[in-house]
């Protein structure tokens, strides 16, 4: 009884952009066939391969792609999904729909999957095992503390820190999120989530040279990589709550965001021992500590000349070329040339900190930071606004 996409509006402004009229044009061609045989799910494959293929064009960001493209791959994984008889498979394209396509039809295939893989009875356990934390976990070092505010009001927070660009760890505001307790057994995810096709980022970091991003269910990552303490993998920056709106329900927005204006965009992290290397951001960011704890180390916008910005590429001015590791004094020779490279890294002041579950972390635009979990961890970032 589900009500699906309009295809022709698709294929009208596909027509429009490829500047073909004709009934064969050859980029119009197979959503036409599709629209002529809906019930042929070999026919809506071909759409989706051929709109995949648009969207991952080398020269350019897939998000970058011509919207009628996103909207064409998101209407052919709807009616691909409903017609495939093997239900994770059927789930993985609907979700392919979510990520790569635009919004306009976010609610048909959410309203979709639901109907393929129904939520589940409630979560009984029993409860899955998680790594131990890193024994060797960093230890703050900087001389000056960072501010901290117990469940602020709003005035409290405007003064004390979005008008005057100041971090700060807030206590108590996220007590009564359901996330706390529920998102610390990897059995709830995957009951509630586990089908769930997901982007995980593999290698040390994204600037590491050996950094891949690949598509799995999430019961994959979470039994293949997190259960086992691999640091290697990471599912971040994701809009998880979007596209799963399970999960959502555990988790509130903050007032704060109300400060500013823009829309809030909000992201899940989940994984074991993970970096998230040094970088800045151009909005206000809340970092919400939802499991386990991360070692935090924070850079005023004014010592942006010692960090050694990234000089072209996507990564030019928001991320840095430190290492934090190549300073340690555990291994002289690395600490030697990194010392070489940078010479003014070491002179820059900074503040560090240890988030612990259940603390939120506000991060002002411009401030740069570095993360590392120190165990299993679920994060969430709230961004909105834009320093002026």
């Amino acid at each position: 009884n589900l009500r699906g996409p309009d295809v022709d509006e698709c294929l009208r402004e596909l027509r429009a952009i490829t500047n073909q009229a004709a009934v064969d044009a050859p980029d119009a061609s197979l959503l036409e066939a599709a629209a002529a045989n809906q019930g042929n799910e070999e026919a809506w494959r071909l759409v989706c391969d051929k709109a995949y293929q648009v969207l991952h064009d080398p020269s350019r960001h897939w998000r970058d792609a011509p919207i009628e493209w996103r909207r064409a791959y998101a209407v052919a994984a709807y009616y691909r999904a409903s017609l495939l008889d093997d239900v994770g498979e059927a789930v993985r394209q609907a979700d392919l729909g979510l990520m790569l396509g635009d919004t306009r039809h976010r609610s048909q295939l959410l309203a979709l999957i639901e109907a393929l893989d129904p939520e589940p009875d409630q979560y009984a356990g029993p409860a899955w095992r998680t790594p131990m934390p890193n024994p060797c976990a960093r230890s703050v070092s900087s001389s000056k503390d960072i501010l901290r505010l117990a469940t602020p009001s709003m005035s409290t927070f405007r003064e004390q820190c979005f008008d005057v660009s100041t971090p700060a760890i807030l206590e108590g505001v996220i007590e009564h999120w359901p996330a706390l307790q529920k998102w610390s057994d990897l059995g709830y995810l995957n009951h509630v989530a586990g089908r769930r096709l997901v982007p995980v980022e593999l290698g040390r970091h994204y600037l590491d040279e050996k950094w891949s991003e690949q598509l799995m269910p999430l019961s994959s990552f979470l039994r293949e990589y997190v259960q086992k303490g691999d640091s290697q993998a990471y599912l971040a920056q994701h809009a998880l709550l979007d596209q799963i709106p399970r999960l959502r329900r555990d988790i509130a927005s903050h007032d704060y965001c109300g400060l500013g204006e823009g829309d809030v965009t909000q992201n899940a992290w989940i994984g074991y021992g993970t970096i998230s290397p040094l970088h800045r951001d151009k909005s206000h960011n809340l970092l919400a500590q939802v499991v386990g704890a991360k070692y935090v180390r924070l850079y005023a916008p004014d010592q942006s000349e010692k960090l050694y910005p990234v000089a072209d590429g996507v990564h030019k001015g928001v991320s840095s070329q430190i290492e934090l590791d190549a300073f340690s004094p555990t291994n002289p020779y690395k600490r030697r040339e990194a010392l070489r490279k940078f010479p003014l890294f070491e002179t820059a002041s900074y503040i560090d900190l240890i988030l612990l579950q259940g603390e939120v972390l506000y991060i002002p635009p411009g401030w740069w930071h570095y993360v590392e979990a120190l165990e299993y961890s679920c994060s969430v970032s709230s961004w909105w606004g834009r320093a002026e």
